[in-house]
């Protein structure tokens, strides 16, 4: 496993978008799994390429060391994590259970976009 997103990528750290962009490229093709490949390694690969790409989450790897962003920590909650206990995951997922079925028969027939609704689409 490589030490740092850079080395899964194999770049330095003062690599530009450009070379980022090129050594994912050439990274996903060696090892991409219908080629041959590592599922595992290219997913690394994909990984390394998501946070490094985006110039924020590069900024916060970097100063951190930590792969995730705040959002995917639950959106800078100061306690941490998911204060509804979703793991990032919206309604759910390990949290408070919530089916979406109940939120929209809560409106009933005549309710927005059932039948009597005037934002009903026209037959």
């Amino acid at each position: 496993m490589p030490s740092s997103l850079y080395d899964a990528l194999g770049v330095s750290r003062s690599a530009d978008t450009d070379e980022i962009k090129k050594a994912y490229r050439r990274q996903a093709l060696e090892h991409h799994p219908d080629k041959g490949g590592s599922a595992e390694k290219f997913q690394q690969i994909q990984k390394a390429y998501e946070i490094l790409s985006n110039d924020q989450r590069r900024a916060i790897y970097d100063q951190t060391g930590q792969e995730n962003d705040m959002a995917e920590q639950g959106g800078g909650n100061p306690f941490g994590g998911n204060p509804f206990g979703g793991g990032g995951i919206p309604f759910g997922g390990g949290g408070i259970p919530f089916d979406i079925g109940s939120l929209f028969g809560m409106f009933g027939p005549g309710g927005p976009g059932g039948p009597h609704s005037p934002h009903a689409r026209p037959k």
